[in-house]
């Protein structure tokens, strides 16, 4: 029995290999887009009510029944699929808690060193972050963080300047949060699925470790396009 591929957007694939026509053997897992099929060769048993795996030659007539009905099925996937569009898209979480109020240090010197530890790695990811998404958005809570440590270690003057950077820095990042979510939804319905295909990815680095709705969709897009882009290649 033999599988013939009638599309390739995305490409269908047998054991994880695309194909346009290959044959079935036993065991196999056919693929069309997220749609998985296990293929097995069975046969009816003398007990109507049991199934079991085949150990001898297969019947013509499941071959030939096979033969019709795969074809069918794969073309009805394949039309689903067909109807891939940006579909209805979650509200997207926020990409920070409820900023911090404490120092995890009380002593004045021991704040002060917290203090000055995430200025450096907030103002280091702030460099970063042109390049690396999820820096952009660790910067935030690291100048939170050394906001609050400052003003706990009595260097007011420190923390006003600590906290304006942080301000700055939640502006910066959320309007870049923004832009992506709007480009990914712009490059999806034009079609420009490579460009929709790098939006996803900066997204998900950027809520990395968070889940949800959006989260969701946007790793269910990752996949779609991962196989829409490689088709096109």
């Amino acid at each position: 029995m033999f599988a013939q591929a009638r599309h390739m957007n995305p490409p269908p694939t047998i054991n994880g290999a695309p194909f346009t026509q290959a044959p079935i053997l036993p065991e196999s897992v056919l693929a069309v887009g997220r749609v998985q099929m296990a293929i097995a060769v069975v046969q009816v048993a003398d007990d109507p009510n049991v199934i079991k795996k085949k150990e001898q030659k297969t019947s013509p007539v499941t071959m030939v029944m096979c033969a019709l009905l795969l074809p069918a099925a794969l073309l009805l996937l394949i039309q689903e699929d067909e109807a891939y569009g940006i579909g209805e898209v979650p509200e997207p979480p926020s990409l920070w808690g409820d900023p911090p109020t404490t120092c995890p240090q009380t002593a004045r010197d021991l704040a002060f060193n917290v203090a000055l530890e995430k200025k450096v790695h907030a103002e280091a990811k702030r460099e970063r972050c042109p390049f690396h998404a999820p820096d952009c958005v660790g910067a935030v809570p690291a100048f939170e963080q050394s906001a609050v440590c400052f003003k706990a270690a009595g260097e007011d003057e420190l923390a006003k300047e600590v906290t304006r950077s942080s301000v700055a820095m939640r502006e910066r990042v959320n309007q870049l949060y923004r832009g992506h979510q709007m480009r990914l939804e712009h490059t999806i319905t034009i079609g420009d699925l490579a460009t929709a295909q790098k939006q996803v990815k900066v997204l998900l680095m950027m809520l990395d470790g968070k889940q949800g709705p959006y989260v969701t969709w946007l790793s269910n897009h990752d996949r779609k396009l991962a196989l829409r882009v490689a088709a096109m290649k």
